[in-house]
């Protein structure tokens, strides 16, 4: 399987991209506070992910964070982006999506990279790659990575989606939205297992480590 192309001559337009970083989850099954915070090889899980978008040139930063994270407004300060924080994050992933897109939404892009913040380990070419994708005229509104078959993240929106899934109530899960107005997606064949594996628990974790060891 051919990896997936990184940044070109000519992708400029990978700029008009945004990204929403979720980054609200409390990361109970990990026992270690919030994710984004979380060391990895010397680098928090939320300075990767960002890097990642910052290599792959895509627009601007949204972090969504949770109110009782004391930290998440400096880490994200520090990163050059910008924090949106969930004033009830336990209603659901749906949630933060719905946030940062609504935050995205006022700066015109033509596309929103939505990363999940527990998938730190993803390459940059498939972040450009994904984000491409959306740019394309294939009729497609939304795009994902694809590895051995499977969808994995980040996934990504074209402009038109983004207002159809905020006419939505904000209690519909972003899975029932999709459905309802995202068609079939436009998959990405890439060859980053990374995309499939978010960071969940301690034995994920001390994988990560191992598998950035050995690169």
């Amino acid at each position: 399987m051919a990896p997936p192309r990184g940044p070109r001559a000519g992708a400029g337009a990978l700029t008009s991209v945004g990204v929403v970083v979720l980054a609200a989850g409390r990361g109970q099954r990990l026992g270690l506070g919030p994710k984004a915070h979380i060391d990895l090889a010397g680098r928090s899980f939320l300075a990767r992910v960002v890097h990642a978008c910052r290599e792959a040139r895509l627009g601007p930063i949204w972090v969504v964070g949770r109110r009782d994270d004391p930290v998440i407004a400096a880490s994200a300060a520090a990163l050059g982006a910008r924090v949106v924080l969930n004033e009830s994050p336990e209603r659901g992933m749906s949630s933060s999506v719905r946030l940062g897109l609504e935050s995205s939404r006022r700066a015109k892009l033509a596309g929103v990279l939505v990363f999940p913040v527990d998938y730190p380990l993803v390459r940059s070419a498939t972040v450009a790659a994904v984000a491409r994708a959306v740019l394309e005229p294939t009729g497609r509104a939304w795009a994902r990575p694809t590895h051995a078959e499977q969808g994995g993240h980040p996934i990504a929106f074209q402009l038109a989606l983004v207002e159809k899934i905020l006419h939505e109530s904000a209690e519909l899960p972003l899975r029932d939205a999709l459905r309802l107005h995202g068609g079939v997606a436009m998959d990405v064949p890439c060859d980053d297992a990374a995309t499939l594996h978010d960071i969940d628990t301690p034995a994920e974790l001390e994988a990560a480590r191992l598998s950035l060891a050995l690169r």
